[in-house]
């Protein structure tokens, strides 16, 4: 990529401030009733509009703070990160800083550090960043700073780690002008180390191709996928916290299958195994997007943030109706009904009178 491509490819990064959309992503193309409400409660101006008929963005009132860029769970909101990482391959971090820190919009100014989410923390982390170096304006006087933040965010993903004995990610708070002298430093190198010129030269070209591969990825060149964040963890063991999980209350269950039918991640699925037929529920699949809970009309489902591991398999009985002669299956905690019908027909007279119009 020439210098002057980009040039241009960075001018275009700073301008597109809206949130790029992927529609099908959204759990309201998902599910039409969902209750989703992630975007509309993290935007700062109001800018996103949900009613009865659409969910929709008045770009007018948007500022580009990509608050709802994190909260969106499936990942349907996207915006261009300009990424800076400096240091050695032994200590690798990553410098964010927000525009009300440094005045001119460049390498790794974002509008909001808030805006950094979950995927991109783990994202980072897998590329062997654990540190993250930061400059902000006070956020308890700016609005964008009134929802969950990066710090918070940092902190739940360092308990994660923690727990099974993974190093965490630090956050270091620098003051603008410190932020701007690392900012500087030659990519690759740390400042105080000695190379050859012809190293210095290698080194200035791999980091050209490099950054050269990353606007490519900013410029939408790149597919963008998504997956959720339990499943971009390390191989975690032991007593781990997982961002989301679903929990099923056999008390409640009636075992109709809605939530594993409209599972986007099959984070709940119907297995059998050699002992029982059973719902599994697999953390590490879940975003949180609340159509589990939003399909079951007895209240059955609950996701928890942040916890341990509460729930494995959901054992069921399964037995045949004696009113329709479909199989069905509940619970092991519930007893059928009295009549051996199934969830539907138990809900049915089936003993009333039939007649038969003749003309």
């Amino acid at each position: 990529m020439s210098f002057r491509l980009r040039d241009i490819v960075e001018q275009s990064c700073r301008e597109a401030i809206v949130p790029e959309i992927v529609g099908e992503r959204c759990v309201h193309a998902l599910l039409e009733n969902a209750s989703c409400r992630a975007c509309v409660d993290s935007c700062p101006r109001g800018a996103w509009r949900l009613d009865d008929e659409a969910l929709g963005l008045d770009t007018a009132a948007c500022d580009g703070c990509g608050l709802c860029i994190p909260v969106c769970p499936e990942g349907a909101l996207s915006t261009r990160e300009e990424r800076v990482t400096r240091g050695d391959p032994g200590r690798q971090y990553a410098l964010f800083a927000c525009e009300y820190a440094l005045p001119a919009r460049g390498e790794g100014v974002l509008p909001c550090l808030h805006s950094i989410g979950l995927q991109t923390l783990l994202s980072l982390y897998q590329k062997g960043i654990r540190q993250l170096k930061v400059a902000s304006g006070n956020c308890d006087e700016c609005a964008r700073g009134g929802g969950e933040r990066l710090s918070d965010r940092v902190e739940y993903l360092d308990r994660c780690l923690n727990s099974a004995g993974s190093p965490g990610m630090g956050l270091d708070r620098l003051p603008a002008d410190a932020f701007q002298r690392l900012l500087n430093e030659p990519a690759g190198f740390p400042s105080g180390v000695d190379v050859s010129r012809r190293g210095f030269l290698q080194s200035l070209t791999r980091a050209g191709l490099q950054q050269a591969g990353e606007l490519a990825a900013l410029s939408g060149v790149a597919e963008r996928g998504f997956a959720p964040p339990g499943t971009l963890l390390p191989d975690l063991s032991g007593h781990t916290l997982w961002p989301w999980q679903p929990v099923l209350d056999a008390s409640r269950c009636n075992g109709c299958d809605a939530c594993v039918r409209l599972c986007p991640h099959q984070a709940i699925v119907l297995e059998q195994l050699e002992a029982a037929l059973c719902y599994r529920l697999d953390p590490q699949n879940c975003t949180g997007c609340g159509i589990c809970v939003d399909v079951c009309d007895r209240g059955a489902v609950r996701l928890l943030q942040w916890r341990p591991r509460q729930q494995q398999l959901l054992a069921l009985n399964q037995a045949r109706c004696t009113a329709c002669g479909a199989g069905f299956h509940l619970p092991r905690e519930q007893p059928l009904s009295a009549r051996g019908e199934c969830r539907i027909c138990s809900q049915n007279n089936h003993h009333r009178n039939l007649f038969q119009v003749l003309e």
